[in-house]
């Protein structure tokens, strides 16, 4: 309650590592000295345990400046800060209300009367899939482990018990997409229909794409009705014959190529989106007609006849 008639103040370091000030005054021949504390240091050696929507998190707790540490904030982006409610001053700590099957990653601040700590580094965790069925008076959970990998054989995906992925397949011609989950056991990767291609995507409960798998397949052979040759007086006169086919069109194809090869040597390609087509050609006693489908994912399959 004396005043104070002499005072110094010089800078000092803490513990903590920040920048603090020591004060000395002097009044009626007494001599008082002041220590001022500062905010704490940065919680590290961060470690998580993943649990049922929640996170425990473990650390060691670091200078708390001069003042006790009374609380600790986390934050799941860097950027946003919470702090724990009820108040939690020391490791572990639980953060709550978080979404199972979601991969985070965490940081956490130390908090005195002074202020916050600076950032601890952040610490990586991955929460389990939980599975809930409710019978009357009762309750049964699964838990499932994350999956970081999977194993392909042929066209089929194993799993273990324990694990569990979402597969979403996408047809590309059809536009149209599925969503599917596959809890253990065995999946089998449907053929894709002919002319049609199928991507299957397999992700982890927190999207991450593990693999992906495509399954297309050849269009239909074009199926040939009747291919025939003509002559017309005209024709004779000027060399040459009309050469005709018919063929059933297939919903898996996309358009033909033909190919006419003479006798001669001589050859005639052509493109055509319709199952009749005719051409005039040079007179000739043989010729071989060919007809490629070309698939609605540019696949091929191909017949020949001789004319």
């Amino acid at each position: 309650s004396e005043p104070v008639n002499r005072y110094w103040f010089t800078p000092a370091i803490n513990p903590s590592g920040t920048k603090a000030y020591m004060g000395i005054g002097e009044s009626s021949g007494k001599i008082y000295s002041l220590t001022i504390s500062s905010s704490p240091s940065a919680p590290t050696s961060l470690s998580a345990t993943a649990g049922n929507g929640e996170a425990t998190i473990s650390f060691t707790a670091g200078s708390d400046g001069g003042n006790a540490i009374t609380n600790y904030k986390y934050s799941l982006d860097g950027t946003t800060y919470t702090a724990l409610s009820p108040t939690d001053a020391t490791s572990p700590v639980t953060i709550t209300g978080l979404t199972n099957g979601t991969s985070y990653s965490i940081y956490l601040k130390a908090v005195n009367a002074n202020g916050d700590s600076a950032a601890s580094s952040s610490v990586s965790i991955t929460l389990p899939t939980i599975s809930e069925s409710t019978a009357e008076g009762n309750t049964s959970t699964n838990y499932y482990e994350p999956v970081v990998a999977v194993k392909i054989d042929g066209n089929t995906l194993k799993l273990d018990a324990n694990e569990k992925v979402i597969i979403n397949s996408y047809n590309a011609i059809t536009k149209k997409s599925t969503i599917i989950e596959q809890i253990g056991g065995q999946f089998v990767f449907p053929k894709a229909k002919p002319g049609q291609r199928i991507s299957y995507s397999i992700m982890a409960t927190d999207g991450s794409v593990l693999k992906t798998i495509i399954s297309e397949t050849k269009p239909s052979v074009p199926k040939i009705e009747k291919v025939f040759s003509q002559k017309s007086a005209l024709l004779s006169n000027n060399h040459k014959m009309a050469i005709s086919a018919q063929w059933k069109k297939d919903e898996s194809h996309k358009k033909y190529l033909i190919k006419i090869t003479l006798e001669n040597g001589k050859s005639i390609v052509a493109s055509t989106t319709d199952p009749n087509f005719s051409i005039i050609t040079d007179e000739t006693k043989g010729a071989k007609l060919t007809i490629t489908a070309v698939g609605k994912n540019n696949l091929i399959s191909t017949v020949t006849r001789k004319i």
